[in-house]
């Protein structure tokens, strides 16, 4: 299980570097809670058919270790940031622009970890 402290600075740490347009509410859930049955998963949250969205709503397994809950909350969140940058095709989708981001979340936060140990 994760420590809730860590993972709350995770977040924090992904509001501040790679804000999302949109607010986003990010919940850990029970195991089988989370929407698909994957370990996390991110929703788009409409008013109306044809408008943007309004929020995003992200599903994390709290029975993960740190590591897998860092790394999915990344994976979630790089899905709501490409629907931000390509409103064409699904959210949960992995194509080129997905893993670009998730790619550049996944650098800062390793050059900045080893920054800190550095220090």
């Amino acid at each position: 299980m994760t420590d809730r402290k860590a993972f709350h600075r995770w977040l924090r740490w992904l509001r501040k570097h790679f804000p999302l347009l949109y607010p986003c509410r990010v919940i850990l859930v029970d195991r089988g809670r989370v929407p698909g049955g994957g370990q996390g998963h991110c929703c788009v949250i409409y008013e109306d058919d044809g408008c943007p969205p309004t929020r995003f709503v992200i599903h994390i397994d709290r029975s993960l270790n740190w590591r897998e809950t860092q790394t999915t909350l990344w994976e979630e969140w790089a899905h709501a940031l490409r629907m931000h940058l390509l409103h064409v095709g699904d959210v949960s989708e992995h194509d080129d622009l997905y893993g670009t981001i998730f790619n550049w979340i996944k650098r800062k936060w390793t050059d900045e970890e080893n920054q800190e140990s550095q220090a």
